[in-house]
């Protein structure tokens, strides 16, 4: 079943190819030049707040927003401003979820795996290293 989403941008339903900003082909490009005027933005001015770079470019601070909690941009370690962690609220430079609660969502979410397909198989190390086997006369 195709993943349809609404546009992060525009609120049109698309499909959503599974990776990448929740954005429209419509959009998508605009979107792309949006970030590219951020970025050599912050290239030239170096650190700057949400409403200095909308000011200066042009890009509204919620599509600013956008761009950090997809991890896109990230807050200088020198700032004295915060996004907040989706699930606890602590302070976090980028992204949705601090790394804690990012390595506990990764752990219920094998837990979950895990209930459903079963254990992964203890020895991949014939199939991380790409060796194949086959059968022989030997092994009829």
């Amino acid at each position: 079943m195709p993943d349809v989403r609404e546009c992060n941008r525009c609120g049109r339903p698309f499909q959503y190819c599974g990776f990448g900003p929740s954005v429209c082909g419509a959009c998508k490009s605009i979107d792309e030049l949006e970030f590219g005027k951020v970025r050599d933005f912050l290239n030239e001015h170096g650190n700057a707040t949400m409403y200095e770079i909308s000011d200066a470019t042009g890009v509204t601070e919620k599509t600013v927003r956008r761009y950090l909690t997809e991890s896109r941009l990230e807050i200088p370690e020198n700032s004295p401003i915060f996004i907040k962690c989706s699930v606890c609220g602590c302070d976090i430079r980028s992204g949705k979820y601090c790394p804690d609660c990012a390595a506990k969502l990764s752990k219920d979410l094998n837990d979950v795996y895990k209930s459903f397909v079963g254990d992964k198989p203890k020895d991949l190390s014939n199939a991380i290293r790409g060796k194949m086997h086959h059968y022989g006369k030997d092994d009829e």
